[in-house]
């Protein structure tokens, strides 16, 4: 599920228990909030905390409570915040925020694009970390952006956001797309497939620089 926050978009996914969330790794370590309830059947929140701050130590904890005895034991794990379920209306979703946008900082910088929303123009952030590919849109002056939550379009030159972009991240394939390195999966011929499903033609002039790009970039891995 795709939601916005502060102009923000984040992915949430509900599980119904503490095994069911740790028995999808491959899924699990990508997040960058968990909240959990205390009070889970089973393995309890608590429980679940510990093994988390194990698994994945950069993963922020909210708990959730209707005890406050259980406030000490959260922060002897390192929770990031201990929620009262009777402050859940005042505090929840400040803490959420906060703890969103401090994710999003440490995943790099951003552009603020302006769009249009029910034909009223509106700020958003678009994080450099989560752009999987930039396209030209064919016959106009916009370039789309193509992230892991959504797409957006924005009216410059590939020339000069390819100037603005920063890092080494992003390659531009052929004169039509630019993609970042970091969500590229593999290169088969000069076919580069990205997450996502997505898959991007590589040109013939561009192709020696990509295939060394992306030779260097594994091996900084």
């Amino acid at each position: 599920m795709t939601d916005v926050v502060e102009d923000v978009s984040v992915e949430t996914e509900v599980f119904q228990s503490a095994e069911e969330f740790l028995q999808n790794q491959a899924l699990a370590k990508e997040y960058d909030i968990l909240l959990a309830d205390i009070e889970l059947p089973n393995m309890n929140g608590m429980e679940l905390g510990k093994t988390v701050r194990k698994r994945w130590p950069d993963m922020r904890l909210v708990f959730l409570t209707s005890h406050s005895e259980y406030a000490i034991e959260s922060y002897n794990i390192d929770a990031d915040q201990y929620v009262l379920k009777s402050n859940m209306g005042s505090r929840l979703w400040k803490v959420m925020r906060r703890l969103i946008q401090e994710c999003g900082r440490n995943k790099g910088n951003y552009r603020v694009i302006e769009v249009l929303e029910s034909n009223e123009p509106k700020s958003k952030i678009i994080y450099y970390n989560e752009i999987i590919y930039i396209s030209k849109v064919k016959g106009t002056k916009y370039i789309e952006y193509t992230t892991t939550t959504s797409r957006f379009r924005e009216r410059i030159t590939m020339e000069n956001i390819m100037k603005e972009l920063p890092g080494d991240d992003f390659i531009m394939v052929e004169r039509s797309y630019i993609v970042n390195i970091k969500h590229i999966i593999k290169m088969s011929s000069n076919v580069i497939y990205l997450r996502g499903e997505h898959c991007v033609t590589v040109s013939r002039a561009h192709f020696p620089r990509v295939k060394q790009k992306i030779h260097d970039y594994g091996r900084r891995k």
